[in-house]
């Protein structure tokens, strides 16, 4: 992803859903947005070496959403790298985050890094839940975050 991304961003993270999910990330503007994917998006993969993934359609290279390998400074270890996920309204119930963020786990199954992955996600988001669940992650405990209860799920048993 780079800052030509900005409109895609905007438009998902100004997504009805995304907001009520995620909440609002102050992406209103085109400006915020291509300071987003410099400062954080960008930076993460020259820090980190991972990050945002844009999920496109095959067809057309339509962006429809996102996956991606993030740290978050709320997590219980420092070794712990978040799987998440977006998607844009209308392609969202078919199987397409799933194959996304199959295909990542795939790619860095092997790599040590990678060994403490977590998911999480809203009590009450079931779809997302049901992700985390078929990715392989097991539910480890619910947690509050902005008074709003949450799933904590973890890749690797041996975190349970």
């Amino acid at each position: 992803m780079n800052e030509d991304d900005a409109p895609f961003i905007q438009s998902l993270f100004n997504d009805p859903l995304v907001v009520e999910l995620v909440g609002s990330r102050g992406l209103e503007t085109l400006d915020a947005c291509r300071n987003y994917l410099l400062n954080n998006v960008m930076e993460s993969y020259k820090n980190n070496g991972y990050g945002v993934c844009k999920i496109v359609l095959k067809e057309t290279m339509k962006p429809i959403g996102t996956t991606a390998f993030v740290k978050r400074p709320w997590m219980e270890r420092e070794s712990e790298i978040n799987i998440g996920y977006l998607m844009l309204d209308g392609y969202r119930g078919r199987g397409i985050v799933y194959e996304a963020a199959q295909a990542c786990l795939d790619k860095v199954k092997d790599d040590p890094k990678f060994e403490d992955i977590v998911g999480t996600s809203r009590t009450n988001n079931g779809p997302s839940i049901a992700i985390l669940k078929k990715l392989g992650l097991t539910f480890k405990k619910h947690y509050y975050q902005y008074n709003i209860q949450h799933s904590y799920f973890v890749l690797n048993p041996k975190y349970l």
